[in-house]
């Protein structure tokens, strides 16, 4: 070659775009839906990711990564919380009954749930609270010592939800 043409190639060869291949997920989706079966909300996608992970079982085939969903709504929430000044929950530890001490402006419905540590609800109750200071108890007497999670949750009249959780310690 003379010298002309391998300054014409190098010169184009400086301006030609390069690719390479990558090997990060990538998913050419063609078609795809959603169910509810039994309660269970099921989507699917028709076409495969490159680089994909099975698990199979005897009925049971699962393959991670495949199908993000849209901007569609998925339940989650961001409930207000329920601050110190709204709720105290005392003594904790405790013996046998737990105390709440609440300030609302309105008198408003507190739905609690205890669970022990498995995540196993022991106790759910609804508890009604008056405007202004207000005490209200939860008897633990029944319950074996141990470490257990109080969660309280108000629902608003604007519909808002407010909660917190405690962790609550039982002793003999």
């Amino acid at each position: 070659m003379n010298k002309k043409t391998v300054l014409l190639l190098a010169a184009l060869g400086g301006s030609i775009p390069v690719w390479s291949q990558s090997l990060g997920p990538v998913a050419f989706n063609s078609a795809g839906g959603s169910a509810v079966v039994a309660g269970n909300t099921q989507e699917w996608s028709i076409g495969e990711m490159l680089l994909i992970s099975t698990y199979t079982s005897a009925n049971l085939v699962v393959t991670q990564g495949l199908l993000q969903p849209s901007a569609s709504p998925n339940g989650i929430h961001d409930p207000l919380v329920l601050t110190s000044s709204q709720l105290q929950v005392y003594p904790n530890p405790t013996r046998d009954v737990l105390t709440l001490q609440t300030q609302f402006k309105e008198g408003e419905i507190l739905s609690c749930s205890l669970t022990d540590m498995t995540g196993k609800a022991v106790l759910q109750q609804e508890i009604s609270v008056g405007p202004g200071n207000d005490l209200k108890t939860l008897s633990l007497a029944s319950m074996a010592a141990g470490n257990y999670v109080l969660h309280v949750s108000v629902a608003g009249k604007s519909g808002t939800t407010s909660e917190n959780n405690f962790k609550v310690q039982k002793i003999q």
